[in-house]
């Protein structure tokens, strides 16, 4: 073949050729050199078709602090500073979830199948270091598996909580609730003088608990059921009556009225009465709380 013939197909293959990586470089477009380069630390299956990894995907917005979601059954309530309606004394509650219901039958129930809780006298009222049946224990009875716990002691009550990776509230905690936080509640939905709000004696005399949640319109703020009626409420802190009669160390705090009260005052949230650990009554029962977790900045 003649030199010039083979010279000019050499020039029309490079030619081709040439046309050929063009288009290919239109068809998969290369990283510039303003571009980040090409990162390998990934797996194979996260590599893109150049054989780098896909960016990272941006980072969450940190700039302010949220709350973690509360448990189900659970409400939030905010912290805050307030002067406490008994003692007049200036206290600031943390963040905090707190049960929606009391803990109710069913609830105690399966903690002591777990072996965490006890049933000791849990059918029973104490009285003078005695106990004996009585009907408005809850315990047992058919169809009051959604009724308070109560019949429980102030112990009972904390292992319950426990077993559940929460706590008994302190009384400034569940006043905070009661009181709408910083709105200052007389009562946990407002000032209004108590009537259907809550399951109490004050419009018809009671022989027991009514159902947890059954009177919507007393709720506090964030849905929480029953802090004023139906069973009074365990705290756990020590001591601290206005009723000087009550002032030793011995006692615990409880709050909210029951069932058995039909004096209004009983069901105020600042109202602040305290009993014997050990006592064992239709009229008491309890709820609990955690703490809740604050995101990182």
């Amino acid at each position: 073949m003649p030199r010039l013939r083979l010279s000019r197909l050499v020039r029309l293959a490079s030619l081709h050729v040439a046309a050929v990586v063009v288009a290919a470089s239109l068809a998969f477009p290369r990283s510039s050199t303003a571009q980040a380069p090409c990162n390998r630390a990934c797996d194979a299956a996260q590599r893109d078709v150049n054989g780098c990894c896909s960016a990272a995907p941006p980072s969450q917005d940190k700039t302010s602090a949220t709350t973690m979601p509360c448990r189900p059954g659970m409400a939030q309530v905010d912290g805050g500073t307030f002067t406490t309606g008994a003692r007049g004394a200036t206290v600031t509650v943390a963040p905090l979830c707190m049960d929606l219901t009391e803990v109710t039958v069913d609830a105690y129930v399966a903690c002591i199948r777990t072996g965490l809780c006890t049933a000791a006298h849990v059918g029973e009222m104490s009285s003078l270091d005695a106990f004996r049946p009585d009907t408005a224990c809850n315990h047992g009875v058919a169809g009051r598996g959604n009724h308070p716990m109560n019949c429980v002691d102030w112990a009972q009550s904390a292992a319950y909580c426990q077993s559940q990776a929460k706590r008994l509230p302190t009384e400034e905690e569940w006043e905070w609730a009661a009181r709408g936080g910083p709105a200052g509640r007389t009562y946990p939905w407002g000032s209004a003088t108590p009537d259907i709000q809550a399951c109490w004696s004050g419009l018809t005399k009671r022989v027991g608990t009514c159902p947890v949640g059954a009177s919507p319109a007393g709720d506090a703020p964030g849905g929480i059921h029953d802090l004023a009626g139906n069973v009074s409420e365990w705290t756990s802190t020590e001591n601290g009556s206005e009723w000087p009669a009550a002032a030793d160390q011995s006692r615990r705090v409880f709050r909210g009225g029951s069932w058995h009260d039909a004096v209004e005052i009983l069901l105020r949230s600042s109202t602040r009465p305290s009993t014997s650990p050990q006592l064992h009554d239709p009229a008491m029962g309890f709820r609990c709380v955690t703490a809740t977790a604050i995101a990182p900045r």
